[in-house]
């Protein structure tokens, strides 16, 4: 459940960034239409004797607010793509730290039981060579009982006679 709500929050921010990248696009060709109308409105006089008139100069102003209002929505847009961007960075760097942490555990994991298995080896080797002792002794002691068994047998057989 929770690598699919990883995949579906990591395929819903790749949808964001497609869409910031598309508002951005018609962002920059609003601003550029906007400053084509400003431009225009800067070059267009309908006063006495072609000045510029009170009306001319709030209109120039009033398209250079909206240029301003678009750019700041391009800002806006564009910290959005940053924001995402250096939030996946400290998440690849945070994966990464988990990964070196898994593996340092891994490795120290893995040295342990390499330690225990050497013990372990020397112990069974001290465990075999105990149990080949025992074995003699057992077959020693069981030659002995049979020994006596035979002898206390003779015995009775010669004590019948």
């Amino acid at each position: 459940m929770l690598l699919l709500g990883f995949l579906s929050i990591n395929g819903f921010a790749q949808k964001n960034v497609v869409q910031d990248r598309k508002d951005l696009q018609e962002l920059l060709n609003k601003r550029k239409e906007k400053f084509d109308s400003y431009t225009a409105s800067l070059e267009k006089r309908s006063g006495i004797f072609g000045n510029k008139t009170k009306k001319d100069i709030l209109i120039s102003n009033e398209v250079l607010v909206n240029i301003v209002l678009t750019d700041n929505r391009i800002i806006n847009t564009l910290n959005r793509v940053i924001d995402f961007r250096n939030f996946e960075t400290s998440n690849t760097k945070f994966d990464a730290a988990v990964q070196n942490q898994n593996y340092d555990n891994l490795l120290h994991a893995t040295d342990t039981l390499s330690k225990q298995v050497s013990v372990l080896t020397i112990l069974n080797k001290n465990y075999k060579n105990k149990a080949i002792k025992f074995e003699w002794l057992f077959y020693a002691a069981i030659a002995l009982i049979i020994w006596m068994l035979i002898t206390r047998w003779r015995k009775k057989i010669h004590i019948q006679q």
